[in-house]
């Protein structure tokens, strides 16, 4: 992932100088709270700001599935395709099972990816993030 890229897009020095598994774990967390904000604003029945965050969640989506390395094998792919798939459900017009469906995806794989940054980043990591 491009460190620089994803810091122009969310902001702050912090991301210039980290790792692309501290980028990773950060859009993990960004997803996450860009669809609870959508959920809270489709409560208080909100369009404008329920599509911004689906749009929000989706480019971050985007963003993961152009990160990955192809070439680092099975394992990569896999997750590829697990962000691709939640992108698809990521559209405004999609209805709330198909949003927590990208949520629960975007919660597992930042937690695994939260677990081995506390690790220490294991060199297998830095490959595939």
């Amino acid at each position: 992932m491009r460190n620089s890229r994803a810091a122009k897009s969310y902001g702050g020095t912090r991301l210039e100088t980290a790792t692309s598994l501290d980028v990773t774990c950060l859009l993990h967390q960004r997803a996450i709270l860009e669809l609870a904000r959508e959920a809270k604003a489709r409560e208080r029945g909100d369009e404008i700001a329920r599509r911004s965050a689906v749009a929000h969640a989706r480019r971050i989506a985007f963003e993961l599935v152009s990160g990955i390395d192809l070439g680092q094998g099975e394992l990569a792919a896999s997750l590829h395709r697990l962000y691709a798939f939640a992108a698809t459900r990521l559209s405004p017009l999609a209805p709330p099972s198909d949003l927590r469906i990208a949520a629960e995806i975007f919660t597992e794989l930042g937690g695994a990816y939260g677990e081995l940054l506390e690790r220490g980043r294991p060199p297998s990591a830095k490959s595939i993030a």
